[in-house]
């Protein structure tokens, strides 16, 4: 089924409201997510001690190094995993709202699953979503951060 078939399906079924299934899902993973990978992401710069390197690197007039790029790296991939563990439950709830026939809501899904598989099923398949989400998390937060230092200094 084509993007263009699909959305005229969902929009002849249910409307409009048919693009906003498993919202609510999203809204528990992320809001949390987001504070606890970006908070992450800075205790762990400061274990790292990359902004003594950074200054280091200022003070030399060098805006950056394969040490520091490593650096960011590893702690921003490492942040992204923890999030991810943290926030897993709630995606697999969102994705079973996403994919389901019926407009379910956020709680019945949650003891749906409790009840008929134990809440330990809600981790299921997150070794994939790790060893997904080093990579992804790690990349675009060291891109982000490049980024951002890169227009701070024009």
């Amino acid at each position: 089924m084509s993007y263009r078939e699909e959305i005229a399906r969902v929009y002849g079924q249910e409307g409009w409201i048919g693009f906003t299934r498993g919202y609510t899902a999203m809204l528990c993973r992320d809001s949390p997510g987001f504070g606890v990978y970006f908070c992450l992401f800075e205790a762990f710069k400061q274990a790292a001690g990359t902004p003594l390197l950074e200054q280091r690197l200022q003070e030399e007039g060098k805006h950056a190094s394969t040490e520091l790029i490593v650096k960011k790296f590893l702690v921003a991939g490492t942040a992204g995993c923890i999030t991810w563990t943290f926030c897993y439950p709630m995606d697999t709830v969102k994705s079973k709202m996403q994919t389901s026939t019926d407009r379910l809501r956020l709680r019945d899904v949650v003891r749906q699953v409790a009840k008929e598989q134990g809440l330990s099923k809600l981790y299921r398949g997150i070794h994939v979503q790790l060893m997904r989400a080093f990579p992804s998390t790690a990349t675009s937060l060291l891109i982000y951060e490049t980024v951002s230092e890169s227009l701070a200094r024009q």
